[in-house]
């Protein structure tokens, strides 16, 4: 039954990660089931959509989470589609994506977050409140 249900909640999962209330399900499949195949299958389902995803109240929650839950090689799909992404400087001043990015300084592993770093850098000069946090974090690297 478990296995039917969080079926259906994967197939539904991009509609509810950006649900004020449907977050809080997708969020609980994560919490509940971090090493399943299930919930990596729930995390791969972001792929393609993260950067818009990033820049939602509700959504961003979730991405943040499946960064903390996500095996290696989903991790660092999720890190990479941000740290490529021809968006980043948006991201980088929009108040959610921002905690999305910080969290991505958290997880990734050594190298990559290296290539995170170079990638934010040459943006951080337009000030903001977002960019200072990160810099900020970048210095306490």
């Amino acid at each position: 039954q478990r296995v039917r249900l969080v079926d259906d909640i994967i197939r539904s999962s991009l509609a509810l990660v950006q649900d004020p209330f449907g977050n809080y399900v997708v969020q609980h499949v994560l919490d509940r089931f971090p090493e399943s195949s299930q919930s990596q299958t729930l995390v791969r389902t972001l792929f393609g959509s993260v950067t818009h995803l990033c820049v939602q109240k509700f959504s961003s929650n979730v991405v943040e989470k499946c960064l903390h839950v996500a095996n290696k090689d989903n991790r660092q799909a999720l890190i990479n589609e941000i740290m490529l992404s021809d968006v980043l400087p948006q991201l980088l001043n929009d108040r959610f994506a921002n905690f999305v990015i910080q969290t991505c300084l958290d997880v990734a592993d050594p190298a990559q977050r290296m290539e995170l770093v170079k990638h934010i850098m040459p943006h951080l000069a337009e000030y903001s409140p977002y960019t200072k946090r990160l810099q900020k974090k970048i210095m306490q690297l």
